[in-house]
């Protein structure tokens, strides 16, 4: 039986080193990003919105694009969260109110932060302690450095709520090895701890009560030479313990290797993997197909091409029955079953699925945006 891996969320406290001098991107008393500039040519940016775990919005990703250009000629970047996550992802009750231009506006200049952290010529270290949810993950993802915690819970959770993998899913999930890429977009399901490493998704696994003595060497550190920082990463790194799925590999690859969404439920049925397959059945079917075709398309796909892609899904389905209903039942009138607009995976039609990716208005502003920059193939 396939794992069904515990959802629970803790979180550990980030503090910004007093050696820094901090000055804010903006004026407000709260601004949603924080950059911190060392006297030896680093910088630290924190996501500032702890209240929300730093949920992304608009201004947010907005400030992030503009501290991550500021930064391009720093020797080092540190990108980390503020309070008890790292980020767990877009601001799903302000994205749901803003289902007009300023919530398109943040998922343009989100995906236009991720291209950047993928092509950006300073090494990045991401310190993912806490939450590391949706777009966080895409945030982190492309890091040169990615540090893990005993307290990272990392996931990309979005067909839960009837929604779809974005922030460069289409990318990364299909290149993992295997199929695990596909369990996790399609269940939803969350890594932990130093699961998070052995999944790929960080690169090193330190104790989160020595986190602020690795960004304190890092920023110290008269050299940012590659081999200097990852001297300091691995002076800091603890032994991984074997990867909790790694019995369960085989059958995540047999069940995910099917060539539809159907065939999926069909070898779970067969493989007695009940609980995956019970999860599967409460989501939305719209959602998982939508899904399934998504990761079929993106295989070999550029990573400006799928953030292209996720674009037009994310408007499609912004306007889609399902995601208002799944944020409905999830947040506002929480424990009520959704209604999804087809029962089944059988009664979803094709044409639906392929409207999903249509070309939608706002598309051509990403393009021009993401245009200049470069790209991973």
């Amino acid at each position: 039986m396939l794992p069904i891996i515990r959802r629970n969320v803790y979180w550990a406290m980030s503090q910004t080193p007093k050696h820094l001098s901090s000055r804010k991107l903006c004026s407000t008393e709260s601004p949603p990003i924080i950059t911190n500039e060392s006297s030896n040519d680093k910088a630290v940016i924190t996501l500032n919105r702890p209240h929300v775990h730093n949920c992304i919005n608009a201004t947010l990703a907005c400030g992030l694009y503009e501290a991550l250009k500021k930064f391009e000629k720093k020797s080092l970047l540190i990108i980390k969260g503020a309070g008890q996550a790292f980020s767990s992802g877009g601001d799903l009750k302000w994205i749901f109110q803003s289902r007009n231009a300023e919530g398109f506006k943040m998922f343009t200049y989100h995906n236009a932060c991720i291209l950047k952290i993928a092509t950006y010529p300073t090494p990045c270290i991401a310190l993912m302690d806490g939450f590391t949810f949706g777009g966080g993950v895409g945030l982190s993802r492309f890091c040169k450095y990615r540090v893990a915690t005993e307290r990272t819970r990392l996931g990309m959770p979005e067909t839960l709520i009837g929604f779809h993998p974005n922030s460069a899913a289409s990318y990364f999930f299909t290149r993992m090895e295997g199929r695990l890429g596909w369990y996790l977009a399609l269940t939803g399901e969350t890594l932990e701890g130093s699961d998070v490493v052995r999944a790929g998704f960080a690169t090193h696994y330190c104790r989160s009560d020595r986190l602020e003595n690795l960004e304190r060497d890092l920023l110290n550190s008269p050299s940012s030479e590659e081999s200097e920082v990852e001297n300091i990463l691995s002076e800091y790194s603890e032994n991984l313990p074997e990867f909790s799925l790694r019995d369960e590999l085989e059958k995540i690859e047999e069940c995910f290797s099917a060539s539809s969404m159907e065939e999926v439920f069909t070898k779970l049925e067969q493989t007695g993997s009940k609980k995956t397959l019970e999860l599967l059945k409460q989501l939305s079917p719209t959602a998982l197909k939508v899904t399934f075709r998504q990761l079929e398309k993106s295989g070999n796909m550029s990573l400006k091409q799928c953030l292209n892609m996720e674009y037009s899904l994310t408007a499609s389905f912004l306007l889609f029955h399902d995601f208002p209903e799944g944020i409905r039942t999830k947040f506002i009138d929480k424990g009520k079953k959704p209604r999804w607009a087809y029962s089944t995976l059988t009664e979803v039609p094709e044409d639906v699925v392929n409207k999903h990716f249509e070309t939608r208005p706002g598309e051509e502003n990403q393009r021009k945006l993401l245009e200049p920059m470069g790209d991973l193939l």
